[in-house]
Parts: C-alpha cells; sequence; structure tokens
C-alpha cells in the first residue's frame, strides 16, 4: 500500500473511533531538532547557525529562508509530515497527544495562535 493511502486509512480509522494517539518527542521532524546530534542540543537553538551547517541542502535554505527565525524552526521538515500534522486537527473521534519541545507551527493560524482542535499546554 502506498503512503497516502495508509495515511488515508489511518486517518478513517482515527476519525471514526475513539483512540488516543500519542506522539512523543515530535520535534524530530521539526526542522530545529531533525540533526543526528538534536538530544545534545541547547533549546534556544540558533537558526542563523542551523542554517549555515553543511548538511543543509541550498534548496533547503532557500525553502525557510523567507520565514521568521521562530517558525522557521517549528516548520516540518517533511512537507507530507506537515500536512499530515494539519490534518490531524480535523479529526473527531479520537484525540491526539503531542509531546514536543517546540510547539509545531502547522498546528498554529497564520496569527501565531493554535488552531480551535488544538490547545497547548506547557
Amino acid at each position: 500500500m502506498e503512503s497516502p493511502e495508509r495515511e488515508d486509512q489511518l486517518w478513517q480509522i482515527l476519525d471514526q473511533k475513539p483512540f488516543l494517539l500519542v506522539l512523543d518527542g515530535l520535534e524530530r521532524i521539526l526542522l530545529a531538532y531533525a540533526r543526528m546530534d538534536a538530544a545534545q542540543m541547547l533549546d534556544a537553538i540558533s537558526t542563523r547557525k542551523l542554517l549555515t551547517k553543511k548538511e543543509c541542502s541550498p534548496a533547503f535554505r532557500k525553502t525557510f529562508a523567507n520565514l521568521p527565525p521562530k517558525a522557521r524552526l517549528r516548520q516540518c521538515i517533511d512537507a507530507n509530515a506537515a500536512r499530515f500534522l494539519r490534518r490531524l486537527t480535523k479529526i473527531r473521534a479520537s484525540r491526539i497527544l503531542i509531546t514536543t519541545r517546540l510547539y509545531p507551527a502547522e498546528l498554529q493560524t497564520n496569527t501565531a495562535q493554535p488552531w480551535p482542535a488544538c490547545s497547548r499546554c506547557s
């Protein structure tokens, strides 16, 4: 089964039956922590340092260069993961608990407020 089909099937199951889905350590899919040394990184990481690392491709730098620094760090690296996170906000029957060091930008509106289906606990 292809990835989009698996995603659709999971989404339908979560939308129809009550489950608790826990996504622990989700920061690893965010730009700020998507590195081999992420566990040793400080929470107050510098965007400039991150984007000047050798492992960042020019296309990757260009994608995130026009975003505000804090939003850039909270973006998903993979567009499919970003789309899936946004799609999770529309699930009705199940609940999703996400633990992460940074609040994913995909779970916020353009005015930096959580989507109506989302809430943030510190």
